[in-house]
């Protein structure tokens, strides 16, 4: 069996095959293009026994090409950031794109027991809809502390108002959105003291489905490397995975 790490960005992806005793085989890098990743299906086909081990598979910049490694039945793993970003400190390495890849590579190597990723619409769509929510909630912020600054009778004073009450009625739609869907897909989280739609829909979006966690421990475990590094979502840990 052969791990390949995959190291995904906007611009490039690098991808190192790695054997059962954690050593270096191949490395490629390639665009983030359609040819680019063609040559990344094509580096793989060379292992007949292989499992993806994949950085933030979740980021939409490498989510179509998981998304078809899933359709065609390839074995995924989601490798959380932090813990890629462990395991480096822990091997003392410098950082850069093989090393990186690598280091995800044997962050599976590391946890035989990471659940597999599986395909889910409702995820992708809880990712974009979380994500977009913070972008506008970060430009609601800004804009309503230039408006602050700005003196009554300034000549821009009506537009910034305007901006403002179209990003709140976004805003507004995006939650009724996320409400919608983990109603759907987890309704048990908006029935938890101390978290709504906004908070649920993130949590889901990235953490998954808790049921492809083999237990609860296990989907704890996750949740403290990624999706529950915030204290709003240690705090309900313990409700979530009874």
């Amino acid at each position: 069996m052969v791990t390949l790490g995959l190291d995904p960005h906007p611009g490039t992806h690098t991808v190192v095959a790695l054997d059962l005793n954690g050593s270096l085989l191949e490395s490629l890098t390639v665009l983030n293009t359609t040819e680019g990743l063609a040559q990344l299906q094509l580096f793989a086909s060379q292992f007949s026994l292989r499992r993806w081990a994949i950085e933030g598979a979740g980021n939409h910049f490498i989510a179509t090409f998981v998304k078809g490694l899933l359709e065609r039945g390839e074995t995924v793993y989601s490798i959380c950031p932090n813990l890629t970003s462990q395991y480096r400190s822990r091997r003392g390495r410098k950082k850069n794109d093989v090393v990186d890849a690598t280091n995800v590579a044997r962050a599976l190597l590391a946890n035989p027991r990471l659940p597999l990723l599986r395909s889910s619409h409702s995820q992708r769509e809880l990712q974009e809809l979380s994500r977009a929510q913070r972008r506008l909630s970060e430009q609601l912020k800004s804009n309503r502390g230039a408006l602050k600054e700005l003196a009554d009778d300034s000549p821009v004073r009506e537009i910034r108002e305007q901006v403002i009450g179209i990003l709140v009625i976004q805003l507004k739609e995006l939650r009724r959105k996320l409400r919608s869907i983990v109603s759907r897909v987890m309704p048990r989280l908006l029935e938890l003291s101390g978290i709504g739609a906004i908070m649920a829909g993130t949590l889901l979006a990235e953490a998954g489905d808790p049921q492809r966690f083999p237990s609860a421990d296990h989907f704890a475990s996750y949740l403290r490397e990624g999706a529950g590094k915030t204290p709003a979502c240690r705090s309900i840990l313990a409700e979530i995975v009874v």
